[in-house]
Order: structure tokens, then sequence, then C-alpha cells
């Protein structure tokens, strides 16, 4: 068992300006690039890797979750509707009804919530850009369901 509890919060990448919806919208190629810049830095630099991998089912996340278990083929690779335009309440709210077996999570969402969820879980801000992704760190035995009653340690960020 690892001595962290570690979640890892990432941004999409950079979405094809088609004539499409959000929702529908392709990475580009400069997001497939990145995306796997970042996934590869996080596979050197990170603690632990992530055991799950969640992110909404728009084209986009999907694309970017995808590329990222390529990285990290042993996670699980999770889709939930819900995750998309999520608030920072929403995001806390799924993090907190995780099964504390799990000791590091990768959750993929977009560059506001995330801002709003680290200075929540930390006190401390962090601006991401597509791609970007960063790490929380807790003891192991803190509860995913107490983690914004005790302050997290913003440990690493990576960037494209």
């Amino acid at each position: 068992m690892s001595e962290y509890k570690q979640l890892l919060l990432m941004v999409p990448g950079v979405k094809k300006q088609e004539d499409k919806t959000d929702f529908y919208r392709s990475l580009s190629a400069r997001g497939i690039y990145q995306t796997l810049n970042v996934a590869n830095k996080i596979k050197e630099d990170s603690y632990d890797d992530p055991e799950f991998i969640f992110a909404a089912t728009a084209l986009y996340m999907r694309q970017t979750a995808e590329i990222i278990r390529q990285t990290f083929p042993s996670a699980v690779l999770v889709f939930r509707d819900n995750l998309y335009a999520a608030h920072e309440k929403n995001l806390l709210h799924f993090i907190m009804h995780l099964d504390d077996i799990f000791g590091c999570l990768l959750l993929l969402t977009e560059q506001q919530p995330i801002q709003e969820l680290t200075i929540r879980l930390t006190g401390y801000t962090s601006e991401l850009m597509p791609s970007g992704c960063l790490c929380i760190r807790w003891p192991a035995h803190q509860s995913w369901k107490n983690i914004n009653k005790v302050p997290g340690q913003l440990v690493q960020t990576w960037l494209p």
C-alpha cells in the first residue's frame, strides 16, 4: 500500500475548431501531442500510477482519457455523463463518494472547476492550460469522503 492518497486533476487537450457543438469536438493534433507529452511526464515523476481515470463522455475528453490510458494500461477507464460541465461542488461530491481502497485517481475536467477545486482542497491556486495536470496528495489513511476537511498538498504540476 502506498504512503499517499493522490488525486490527479487534468484539463483535456486542445479541441479542433470544428463546426460542431463543444461536446462532439475531437482533439486537435496539438491536443494529442500535448496530452502524450504530459502523460509521459506524469509517468516519470508521479509517486504512483493512477488506478482509475475518470472522464466525461464528451468526445475530446474521451480521447484525452484514452491517450492517458495508453501510458497507464492498468488504469481502469470510467466515463461518466455527470462529469461534463460539472462545477467544483459536483466534482467534490463525486470524489467524496469514491471507494477508499483506491489510492491514486486521475480526473479529467475543465480548467475552471480544477482551479476552484484546487483552492478548496489545498488553499492554493494553480492555473493549467489544455493537457495540463496537477497532483494533490494526502496521507494514505485519509478517506476520500473527508478530503475537504484536511488540506491536501499540491505536490506537482505538469504542463505540455
